[in-house]
């Protein structure tokens, strides 16, 4: 769905990330989790919308690689991945350089390292 314009990408990646959440959401049940932590590795499409499905006590979002770079990851996450950096309780990224972009978008934005 990559190939589809912002506004159909935005829609039908909604929709999926509701179906996510769900299923998220009846494990979190079954196994009656009540307090629990996110943590998003880099998966700004399917995760955009999970935080405010399952409502976390902490969510973390994990930068380990530079994806704006690469094309098919920029077209749609030059303006997902900073609106799910500000929406984390704190960003964590595995260079000085990522923790840099991060805190521009969330103050809560920390280098961690390699192997966190």
């Amino acid at each position: 769905m990559n190939w589809l314009p912002n506004y159909f990408f935005r829609i039908v990646n909604k929709y999926n990330s509701l179906k996510f959440t769900n299923s998220i959401c009846k494990a979190l049940d079954i196994l009656s989790f009540d307090d629990y932590i996110l943590f998003t590795d880099s998966d700004m499409f399917r995760s955009r919308y999970v935080a405010a499905g399952i409502s976390p006590k902490v969510f973390l979002y994990y930068s380990r690689d530079n994806l704006m770079t690469v094309p098919y990851w920029y077209k749609h996450g030059n303006i997902m991945e900073p609106e799910i950096m500000e929406k984390a309780s704190a960003v964590v990224t595995n260079s000085p350089h990522l923790a840099n972009i991060a805190s521009k978008f969330n103050s809560n934005s920390y280098y961690v390292g390699q192997g966190c």
